[in-house]
């Protein structure tokens, strides 16, 4: 009986604290969602950040034993996911985490906390670009000076984007830490990743041509590569540009017959790592090749080619993803 009223007390206590936190920060007490498991809990809606009266948010899921540790655990940190949902920078938001929603529910199982956040989209009468990227790292900066009061472990950082979201992903975890500043309440904390999984982005537009045809890409950045104004900001959102050995390591995962963002944007950066750069982020990286896959993986495409062509199905790529992440998160 007393073992029962402690636990009981213990996790009335976690839950006040989480309601005040996260109230503190704009969001709201965790709870169950409906079409989630329920062992399954969401912080929805914290504001991470303000700008000209936007409110920027995301939504965290927490683990069942994040809510309601087991005696001893009340302490315990863990690692997280950050996730940036795609679009073609003009759509979408942090619900988008429903398309990958069976690797994000395996995430919080393997009792990693999963962040799904907001950022600026553009129109075609307004760039985002560095905005979207700013906002971004803003995000990553609140969960490194902020994650501590939530348990999360600020050494245990992973960046997942898909499409879009992929290349800000790049962008996020590779670009110099001086760069992308915007929001001053965590502009001196520094940026820790440990991992990237970059699934469907694009990471290399110096090439002129190629960048010319990308209607998304010119609306996001603001005008033509063409155009001498607007030339160097290809290159500055070129995420290839900033890989050092000391760079987080890569999961890349791409179909050969992505019509959106071309698989030799991937195949690009791959060899870049694998060939120029070398050292501790070729040996952690890994390159995913869906043959004739196209974007983001239709499972009838993939699974028309399985096993005659020995691609993964859509089950088998999120498999992979997860290895990844809670290989290099665990490390």
């Amino acid at each position: 009986m007393k073992c029962f009223i402690k636990s009981n007390v213990r996790f009335l206590v976690l839950i006040i604290a989480l309601v005040f936190l996260s109230r503190m920060a704009g969001g709201a007490a965790p709870v169950n969602i409906p079409g989630l498991p329920t062992d399954i809990w969401v912080v929805q809606n914290m504001v991470y950040k303000t700008v000209a009266g936007l409110e920027l948010k995301m939504d965290i899921y927490l683990p069942q034993d994040y809510v309601q540790p087991p005696p001893g655990t009340e302490n315990n940190q863990y690692p997280v996911v950050i996730n940036i949902h795609g679009g073609g920078f003009e759509a979408g938001d942090k619900t988008a985490i429903s398309q990958q929603l069976d690797l994000a529910i395996n995430l919080v199982r393997a009792k990693v906390v999963v962040v799904s956040i907001d950022y600026r989209l553009s129109t075609p009468t307004q760039a985002t670009y560095p905005q979207a990227v700013q906002d971004c790292r803003d995000a990553l900066r609140w969960v490194v000076k902020y994650g501590p009061g939530y348990r999360i472990d600020t050494n245990r950082i992973a960046l997942v984007g898909q499409s879009a979201g992929a290349t800000l992903a790049a962008l996020t975890g590779l670009a110099p830490d001086s760069m992308y500043k915007e929001n001053p309440d965590v502009a001196s904390t520094p940026i820790k990743v440990k991992c990237l999984v970059l699934w469907c982005g694009g990471y290399d537009f110096t090439n002129a041509a190629e960048a010319n045809l990308n209607e998304n890409l010119k609306q996001w950045i603001g005008g033509s590569p063409y155009n001498a104004t607007y030339a160097p900001k290809y290159t500055e959102a070129s995420a290839i540009n900033y890989v050092t050995v000391n760079s987080p390591p890569m999961l890349m995962v791409h179909g050969t017959t992505d019509y959106v963002a071309p698989y030799e944007q991937s195949e690009a950066l791959w060899k870049h790592i694998k060939y120029d750069i070398g050292g501790n982020v070729a040996e952690g990286s890994q390159m995913l090749q869906v043959y004739k896959g196209n974007h983001m993986f239709d499972p009838t495409i993939i699974q028309d080619q399985f096993p005659v062509f020995g691609n993964p199905t859509r089950l088998q790529i999120d498999e992979i993803t997860l290895k990844f992440i809670k290989d290099h998160l665990n490390n």
